[in-house]
Formats: C-alpha cells, sequence, structure tokens
C-alpha cells in the first residue's frame, strides 16, 4: 500500500473544506449588499447605483451623520434598489429611478447644516437673479406695447413678493423664500404672455379649433424666442460655453419648429401642436442652460 495515499486524501479533503468556507465567506459578504454585476439585459445604471447607496462616500456620511431623517431616507433607498433588482422592464426603471431620487434626498439631509445652509441660500440668490432679469424683459415688451399701468401694476405685484421672500430670506429661511420668488417668476411670465399673446400662460384653455389652439401654440413659442434674445444676449456674447449650450438648444427647438410649420400647412394641427410644445420646451431648456431659471 501506498504510504502516501492517507496523505492525499488529507490534503485534499482539507482543500475541499477551505473551498466550501471560502465559498461560504463569499456568498455572506455577498448577502449583504447586492452584486454590482448587472445582469444581461438590466438597466446599465444597477452598478453605479449599486455604489451610490451601498459603498460610496455619501453613503459612509449618512452612517456617520446619525441624522434619523438621512438613514430613514437611506434604507428607503436600499429597498427601492432591491425592488429594482427583482423587477423587469419598466416596473425595474421606475423603482430604480425612485431608489436614486430617495438616495439623493438622504445625501442632503445628511449634510452639515452649514452646508446644506449656503446651497439653499445660493439656490435662493440665483432664483432672485432670474426674477430680476425676466422682470427686464417683462419691461422691454411693456415698453413696446405701450402698458404703462399693466407694467405699474406688475411691478407692485413683484416688488411685494420680493420683499416678502426678502423677509424669510433675514430670517435664513431661504427655501421658504425661493417658493415666494417662484411666484414672482410666474407672475412675470404669465404677464409677458398676456402682453405678447392677449391671453395667459394657461395651456388648459378651451380653443373654438384646433387651428385656433395651435395657432395659440405659435405665440408661446414665439414669446420664448424672444426670452432667449433678450434674457440671454448679454451672457452668450460673453461665454461660449453658454452660447455653445444655447445653441444646441435653440437648434433643436427650430427643427420642432419647422416640423410644427410643415404639419400646420397640411392641416394636421394636432401634431404640430405636439411639435410646437417640444420646441417651446427646449426653448425653456435653452434658457435656463443661460443661467436663468423661468418656469415650464
Amino acid at each position: 500500500m501506498n504510504k502516501s495515499t492517507p496523505c492525499r486524501s488529507l490534503i485534499k479533503s482539507l482543500s475541499l473544506a477551505s473551498a466550501t468556507l471560502f465559498s461560504v465567506a463569499l456568498s455572506v459578504g455577498l448577502a449583504a449588499q447586492p452584486l454590482m454585476i448587472a445582469q444581461a439585459g438590466s438597466d446599465p445604471r444597477m452598478g453605479f447605483a449599486s455604489n451610490l447607496i451601498y459603498r460610496s462616500t455619501a453613503a459612509q456620511q449618512i452612517e456617520a451623520s446619525n441624522d434619523p431623517k438621512a438613514a430613514e431616507l437611506h434604507q428607503r433607498a436600499k429597498s427601492l434598489y432591491e425592488q429594482a433588482q427583482e423587477l423587469e422592464g419598466e416596473d425595474s426603471k421606475k423603482a430604480l429611478d425612485e431608489a436614486l431620487k430617495v438616495m439623493f434626498e438622504a445625501v442632503k439631509s445628511a449634510e452639515p447644516a452649514e452646508v446644506r445652509e449656503a446651497k439653499d441660500k445660493a439656490d435662493y440668490d440665483k432664483k432672485l437673479e432670474s426674477v430680476q432679469a425676466l422682470l427686464k424683459a417683462f419691461d422691454a415688451v411693456a415698453a413696446e406695447k405701450k402698458a404703462d399701468k399693466i407694467a405699474k401694476q406688475t411691478h407692485a405685484e413683484v416688488d411685494n413678493l420680493i420683499v416678502s421672500a426678502q423677509q424669510l430670506h433675514d430670517r435664513k429661511l431661504f427655501t421658504q423664500g425661493k417658493g415666494v420668488l417662484e411666484g414672482a417668476l410666474n407672475t412675470i411670465k404669465t404677464n409677458i404672455e398676456g402682453l405678447r399673446g392677449g391671453d395667459t400662460l394657461v395651456r388648459s384653455l378651451n380653443f373654438a379649433s384646433k387651428e385656433e389652439e395651435y395657432h395659440y401654440e405659435v405665440d408661446r413659442n414665439d414669446t420664448h424666442q424672444m426670452l432667449v434674445n433678450v434674457l440671454l444676449k448679454e451672457k452668450r456674447e460673453k461665454s461660449p460655453s453658454i452660447a455653445q449650450a444655447v445653441d444646441a438648444a435653440l437648434e433643436t427647438a427650430l427643427g420642432f419648429r419647422e416640423k410644427a410649420e410643415a404639419l400646420a400647412a397640411d392641416g394636421n394641427y394636432q401634431e404640430a401642436i405636439d411639435q410646437l410644445d417640444l420646441s417651446t420646451k427646449e426653448l425653456v431648456k435653452a434658457i435656463r442652460r443661460g443661467g436663468v431659471y423661468i418656469p415650464g
């Protein structure tokens, strides 16, 4: 009998035992957090989401913050991510979208108070700049239309809103102040639309025909083109990067506008309306890319 046989058997047994222990350890470790490797056909963002929710610096920041709200949101993001893994198709995408959204909310909640306050103040200041820029555009339209009475009324209303927002700002209630400024932006934009088209910026109006609705959408589109020119002229001249970003959105908007005009010429007003709406949304995007926020 070969004396080395028992030794070989022992080595084989130890190797199998080691492999088994390694497999168990590996499975336990992976059970603690989802696999980073996305399955074939799954949402390509799965790996990114897994890193963000389980392993990122942001995740560590949430855990270290001891903030109850952040911890609750973080746990919800994990649950949604796990749902996204189990679901398929559009249901999986929606769950993943929500998981990422909730995770970003958790990160914000976990930020140190001074960091969060500084960001909120910066957002407020940017919103106020947008109000002032849009008010300048309104003044240009009001002067063109010789609408002194409406101009005075609008300025009075907007000035009151700015005062209210500033009072909230002084109390460091920046988010609430930003909400008041949002109301000012809506007021100004609505009145600009009223001066240019004789109607308000409400898309749920009743129209006698699709052709009438189409012409209304043309007016809306024209107004937004005017806003691009008034609000962004100087910024586009001073910043090549802003000019490039704005021009890209404008080119897309023009493409939708041309399609709309061709469809309307053939009497396809509903499709033309849809194309105009897409064009106007691109113009809003162009204005925002230029650093001026306007309501969409």
